[in-house]
C-alpha cells in the first residue's frame, strides 16, 4: 500500500489536499512444463504441469492448446489430431485481477507407415530365395501455420 497526496493551490493562494492510498498487488509467476515437447501423432497424450505461483491471492487458468481446443484446468492434458508444431499458451489471472501469460511449443511428429513386399511369399524349403523390399514411408511434408 502506498499513500498518495495531492496538494492543489489556486492562483489566489487557496489550497486543498487530497490523500488516498494506492494498492499494488503481486503479479503471478507463470510457468508450465510438458511431459515431453516431442510426441508421435499416434497415441499422443500431452500433459501440462502447471508451475504458476502467487503469494496472497488465488489463481485461475486459461489454456489455449494452439489447435482450437482449450481448458481452464490447473494441469490439463490434450491429444493432437494432426502432426505439426503447436503453441500452447497459459494465461494466469489472480483473484486481484492481475494477469500474465507464457507460451511454449510442442511438436507432434507423424508416424511412419511400415510396409514391405516379398518377391514370392510361398517358396520351397530347399530352393527358397526370398527377396524383401522395404516400402515403408513417413509423411515429412507437414506444415502448421499460425497467424
Amino acid at each position: 500500500m502506498y499513500p498518495v497526496t495531492l496538494y492543489v493551490e489556486s492562483n489566489e493562494g487557496c489550497r486543498d489536499t487530497f490523500i488516498d492510498t494506492m494498492v499494488v498487488f503481486n503479479q503471478p509467476t507463470v510457468d508450465f512444463n510438458f511431459n515431453s515437447t516431442d510426441h508421435c501423432l499416434r497415441g499422443n497424450i500431452v500433459q501440462m504441469t502447471n508451475k504458476s505461483t502467487i503469494s496472497g491471492a488465488s489463481l485461475t487458468y486459461a489454456w489455449d492448446f494452439g489447435d482450437g481446443k482449450s481448458s481452464i484446468g490447473s494441469d490439463p492434458k490434450t491429444i493432437y489430431n494432426s502432426a505439426g508444431t503447436y503453441n500452447v499458451k497459459l494465461v494466469v489471472t489472480t483473484s486481484k485481477f492481475c494477469r500474465d501469460s507464457v507460451t511454449k511449443s510442442v511438436t507432434i511428429h507423424p508416424n511412419p507407415v511400415s510396409d514391405f513386399t516379398i518377391n514370392s511369399p510361398k517358396q520351397c524349403l530347399n530352393t527358397n530365395k526370398f527377396v524383401f523390399n522395404n516400402s515403408s514411408s513417413i509423411s515429412i511434408h507437414y506444415l502448421h501455420v499460425q497467424l
